[in-house]
């Protein structure tokens, strides 16, 4: 920046007029071409009144009184179970693979 100050104001004035031609060019502005496929898309789709219908709500929703807990001792149990069935499953295949071999 103060190398455009040391130049005069002849720098400084070619300066404004980039940054003033960069305002008015479209393709200097960040997501843009983003925005422009949101609002063709938008621009895309069909409204009809006539499909429209009101809806009546009977019950208003409502929170449960209880809160709801995950059973983490039944899904603890579960893993081990489950870890010790793979583990013993594994062991005899390597055993049958071993004696195959053998």
């Amino acid at each position: 920046m103060r190398y455009l100050y040391s130049q005069g104001t002849r720098a400084l004035n070619a300066e404004i007029e980039i940054l003033t031609n960069r305002k008015q060019n479209h393709s200097m502005v960040e997501d843009l071409i983003d925005i422009e496929q949101e609002l063709s898309l938008l621009n895309a789709v069909s409204f009809d009144a006539s499909k429209v219908k009101p809806v009546k709500i009977d019950l208003p929703a409502r929170t449960p009184k209880s809160h709801i807990k995950p059973k983490s001792l039944s899904i603890v149990l579960l893993s081990v179970l489950i870890g010790v069935f793979l583990a013993i499953t594994f062991v005899l295949i390597r055993n049958a693979v071993r004696n195959r071999k053998a």
